[in-house]
């Protein structure tokens, strides 16, 4: 098992030090600015890869985002790459859902979701950390299966 940081804020690099030492390779790209298509795409291909690389497929996984919002502490996701990727990955044929404690519900292809409680990590065959919220506990984290971050900046 090991983490996967597409591009990390340094806000999250707090959550990396509390990951057990079974995520003990990580990759990490630099955030050179807010570029939302891009970031979702290397979330999405991420995701892909890091299925792929233990026999399994994004069809029919099951994929929980955590935070959806542009940026920590915002309500807001009209430029945020998250609705992007959880659309690609819904259309790849993946069981998406969504956990922000400031974002209730969004507009994905197809209606509304909802955010969920994140219930036993274990039940998840990838977690995507999109946004981290200050004052949010993420140490459930550490009891997932696979821990993808995909941080904008």
């Amino acid at each position: 098992m090991y983490a996967v940081v597409t591009a990390i804020a340094l806000t999250s690099m707090q959550v990396l030090r509390t990951l057990p030492e079974r995520y003990n390779e990580v990759d990490v790209v630099p955030c050179p600015g807010r570029c939302a298509t891009a970031y979702g795409a290397a979330s999405f291909r991420r995701i892909v890869d890091a299925l792929a690389s233990e026999g399994e497929t994004l069809a029919l996984a099951r994929v929980l985002v955590v935070g959806v919002a542009d940026k920590a502490g915002d309500t807001h996701v009209q430029e945020s790459s998250a609705v992007e990727v959880i659309n690609g990955m819904r259309d790849a044929g993946a069981s998406v859902s969504f956990i922000d404690d400031l974002v209730g519900s969004i507009t994905v292809r197809g209606g509304r979701m909802a955010s969920v409680h994140a219930g036993d990590p274990s039940e998840w065959d990838a977690v995507l950390v999109h946004t981290l919220h200050p004052g949010v506990d993420h140490a459930w984290l550490s009891a997932a299966r696979r821990v993808l971050f995909a941080a904008e900046c």
